[in-house]
């Protein structure tokens, strides 16, 4: 079994230092990637990572969709372990999802991922205990199922995890999020956190146009938006929680209608 390490990043050459040490010692690898989307990439992290056999691919100007799909196309690995940049990975976690496999039905796989930075965030994704739902920036993938079920459309820049699975699931298979370990994603602030949906939903906007899936997709949104409060409010037992999922979806889905979202 093969296995290779991606990196995604851009503009964070702090982050990238600090992330790939962290990534090696956690993730069993035969290759390790980064592909950077940098204008200008540090030459002072470059130079401290190629020796220690980081591979570099520059994507400046690419979507992130466009960069997962090169990604696994340009692997030959039998695994692609994707991980941002500034994800931090639980102990076990290459153990916990590549045991999701085990059911030749799943072809990707996700960890829990938890939102850190104010207690109500991690109180509300720690209640999550979905079992489906892929997260992009912090998952493993059967590399040739991926590539043949069409991979990462290309067009889009964020949203492109969603539209894959819609894809994966048409096609009766699965992207499994494992709820024994996870992954954590630092945000500065409540504030900024609620930020959020304003750039994540230009991803809709394509799925919409061009999905063959876009109903189910629409569907989710709207019952996520309206339904899921009440279960955090349940999983949690604190009504702040149902708040911030309410806000944070709400403003996902009127930015999508309105069309004031980045593009």
């Amino acid at each position: 079994m093969n296995i290779e390490v991606v990196v995604c990043t851009k503009d964070r050459p702090e982050k990238l230092e600090a992330c790939v040490p962290r990534f090696k010692e956690q993730i069993p690898f035969d290759t390790f990637t980064v592909y950077e989307g940098s204008k200008f990439p540090s030459k002072d992290v470059i130079e401290k990572l190629e020796p220690l056999g980081v591979n570099f691919q520059y994507v400046h100007g690419k979507l992130f969709g466009a960069v997962r799909k090169a990604a696994l196309v340009n692997s030959q690995a039998d695994y692609v372990a994707m991980v941002d940049d500034d994800i931090f990975l639980s102990k076990d976690w290459f153990k916990g999802l590549m045991r999701e496999f085990k059911d030749p039905d799943v072809v990707a796989v996700s960890s829990r991922l938890i939102y850190t930075g104010h207690p109500v965030l991690e109180s509300l994704y720690k209640g999550n205990t979905r079992t489906s739902g892929g997260s992009g920036g912090a998952a493993i993938y059967k590399r040739k199922a991926i590539v043949d079920l069409g991979n990462f459309s290309d067009e889009i820049h964020r949203g492109e995890d969603m539209e894959l699975e819609l894809r994966i699931q048409a096609a009766g298979k699965k992207w499994r999020k494992s709820q024994s370990v996870y992954a954590l994603h630092p945000v500065e602030s409540l504030r900024e956190f609620l930020q959020r949906p304003k750039a994540n939903v230009v991803g809709w906007n394509y799925i919409m146009r061009y999905s063959q899936h876009k109903w189910r997709f629409i569907g989710k949104r709207v019952a996520s938006t309206f339904l899921m409060p009440i279960y955090y409010f349940w999983k949690t037992g604190d009504p702040r929680t149902a708040a911030v999922w309410f806000i944070y979806k709400w403003r996902a889905l009127s930015s999508f209608l309105s069309g004031e979202y980045e593009r």
